[in-house]
């Protein structure tokens, strides 16, 4: 699904669902193949824990050990987040810009911590008319 994020998206939100209904007290949120799960006790985590596990194996899907976080501080797109903070993760900008990926590469960067930044849109416009020239940048 690393291919197309809106089948991931849904696919992953139509297995979470049943479960959103079966477990109310608790928070489970996602954004395409990140899922955090919080509830106020560990014993209730860990049923959510092992409930999400069964459910994404039943379809087929499987979360990588090394991605599950038991412990704080938690990274969750793209914030770290303990007991008392939340705050975004350091953004290395990347300074050798020659070609259209890396551009794209940069304008995702950028996109993300745009509104944290206050970086509106229309300030965007002129490195996203970039992206309709040619692929090498330096190019003439």
């Amino acid at each position: 699904m690393r291919n197309s994020p809106s089948v991931c998206q849904r696919v992953i939100a139509e297995v979470l669902s049943p479960i959103r209904r079966q477990f109310p007290q608790t928070i489970l949120y996602h954004y395409m193949d990140d899922i955090l799960l919080a509830a106020e006790s560990k014993e209730q985590l860990a049923q959510l824990h092992w409930t999400v596990k069964a459910a994404l194996s039943r379809h087929g899907l499987e979360v990588a050990p090394e991605k599950e976080q038991m412990t704080m501080p938690w990274k969750y797109l793209g914030y770290h987040i303990n007991s008392t903070t939340i705050q975004p993760q350091m953004v290395a900008l990347p300074s050798n810009i020659h070609t259209l990926n890396d551009l794209q590469s940069l304008l995702g960067l950028i996109n993300w911590v745009r509104p944290l930044l206050g970086i509106t849109t229309d300030s965007l416009k002129p490195l996203c008319q970039l992206l309709k020239g040619e692929a090498d940048l330096t190019s003439t």
